[in-house]
């Protein structure tokens, strides 16, 4: 005669089969549908600028979640690039700022602030 197995293996077999068959395809969606331009704001708030620094005057605060575009890639630098002209050095180039769109406006805004994955 066959001794039953009181431990509950099995159940707990199938809860991990049926977690992975609703998992994977969900993770699946979200990676077909991600758009590499897309960002969203993951700290409290962050200032958006009217150029690549916080010397630029803010053109509108955005708030956690709120979802920015990117619209131009200065991550092509590795550092800060700059140009001097007439005694003032002039920032060309930072690879920390990206320059986006909220809604109707334009500016940039630093990467520390941003998230890809509105998941989280």
């Amino acid at each position: 005669m066959m001794a039953k197995n009181k431990s509950g293996g099995g159940c707990l077999i199938v809860l991990i089969i049926i977690g992975a068959i609703c998992y994977y395809p969900i993770k699946c969606y979200h990676y077909l549908t991600f758009d590499p331009l897309e960002y969203f704001v993951s700290t409290k708030m962050a200032n958006l600028r009217h150029g690549p620094g916080k010397e630029f005057s803010v053109v509108r605060i955005l708030n956690k979640g709120d979802r920015v575009l990117q619209i131009t890639d200065s991550s092509y630098a590795r550092k800060e690039v700059y140009i001097v002209e007439l005694d003032s050095i002039i920032i060309v180039s930072d690879y920390k700022w990206i320059k986006v769109v909220n809604k109707n406006d334009t500016g940039w805004i630093h990467k520390s602030t941003l998230t890809q994955d509105s998941w989280n």
